[in-house]
C-alpha cells in the first residue's frame, strides 16, 4: 500500500440530467445521463491503471452512482465524506441558470465573474465551500500517507480545491478551467509540496 508519494485522484461525477438541462444542482440531485454513465466507465479505465487503496465520495447520489461505476470489480468500499459535497446554492437549486440570471442578476454575475462577492441568502459562499473541502482533502493526505486515494466530488468543490493548491485566490476562479464531468485530476504530495496534473 505504501507508494513513494501520496496521490489523490479527484473526479467530478458524470453528466446528470440537470447538467444537460443547465439547472443548478447544489445539494439536490438528478440522475446520471447515459453519457454520464459512459463518462464514468471511461474514467474507470484510467483508475484501473492505478492501485487504489482508499476511496471517498460525496453523500450526493450522482457522486455515489459515479464511484460505484468506477469501482466496479474492485474490492474496495467507498467511504462517504460529507464535507466534499457540492456548494449549497439555496434558492437556486433545481432552477434553470437562465431564470436565476433574471431573478438575481447581480449574484448571477458574481457567481461567474466575481465569485469572491457571491452572497445569496440561504447559500454558501465560495470561501465557506473552499474551507470545508480543503480541510477534508488535507486530512486525507495526512491520514493516508503513501497511499493512492480516489475522491469523487463535484464541479465547484473540486475547482475551489484546485485553486487552493495552485495558490490562487477565489477572485481568480473564473480564469481556471472548470473540471469536466468524470474528469480525473491528480493531486500528488511528495512530502514537500502538492502538485496538480
Amino acid at each position: 500500500m505504501t507508494h513513494s508519494n501520496t496521490n489523490i485522484f479527484l473526479v467530478r461525477h458524470g453528466q446528470t440530467q440537470w447538467n444537460k438541462e443547465k439547472r443548478w444542482q447544489g445539494s439536490q440531485n438528478s440522475n446520471l445521463t447515459s453519457l454520464g454513465i459512459k463518462q464514468a466507465q471511461q474514467t474507470k479505465e484510467l483508475i484501473d491503471e492505478q492501485v487504489i487503496d482508499f476511496a471517498y465520495v460525496s453523500p450526493l447520489q450522482r457522486a455515489q452512482d459515479t464511484i460505484e461505476l468506477i469501482l466496479k470489480d474492485k474490492n474496495i468500499k467507498a467511504i462517504v465524506l460529507d464535507d466534499i459535497r457540492e456548494l449549497n446554492i439555496g434558492p437556486w437549486e433545481g432552477n434553470f441558470h437562465e431564470s436565476t440570471q433574471i431573478s438575481h442578476p447581480l449574484q448571477y454575475h458574481n457567481f461567474w465573474h466575481e465569485p469572491e462577492s457571491f452572497s445569496l441568502d440561504g447559500a454558501e459562499t465560495f470561501v465557506e465551500l473552499q474551507n470545508r473541502v480543503v480541510k477534508s482533502i488535507d486530512e486525507l493526505f495526512f491520514k493516508h500517507k503513501g497511499a493512492n486515494i480516489l475522491v469523487v466530488s463535484h464541479w465547484i468543490s473540486i475547482k475551489v480545491a484546485v485553486a487552493h493548491y495552485l495558490e490562487k485566490e477565489i477572485s481568480e476562479l473564473p480564469f481556471l478551467n472548470n473540471p469536466k464531468n468524470a474528469e480525473l485530476i491528480h493531486l500528488c504530495d511528495n512530502g514537500k509540496k502538492i502538485s496538480i496534473s
